[in-house]
């Protein structure tokens, strides 16, 4: 089963808005997100952790060191 973070939870990781996360994955530094049934955007984890580690790497930042060592924390579990 893939793990699956929606927006807020990836703006909280990064440090950033939910509008922030949105313009990151319309600019291609997240792949397209997958929507639940409400509409609400569900990015694949290892995506995310990626991102984190990219910009840790380029020194832009992901807040607290539990950024990267944790990618399930607060994870929606589902299949899509």
């Amino acid at each position: 089963m893939k793990v699956f973070f929606e927006s807020i939870d990836v703006a909280r990781r990064l440090g950033v808005s939910t509008d922030r996360v949105r313009q990151l994955a319309d600019a291609g530094e997240l792949p397209p997100a997958a929507r639940t049934a409400r509409g609400v955007r569900l990015f694949d984890a290892d995506d995310v952790a990626r991102l984190l580690r990219e910009r840790v790497v380029r020194g832009v930042g992901a807040i607290g060191p539990w950024a990267l060592s944790d990618t399930t924390g607060g994870a929606k579990r589902e299949t899509i």
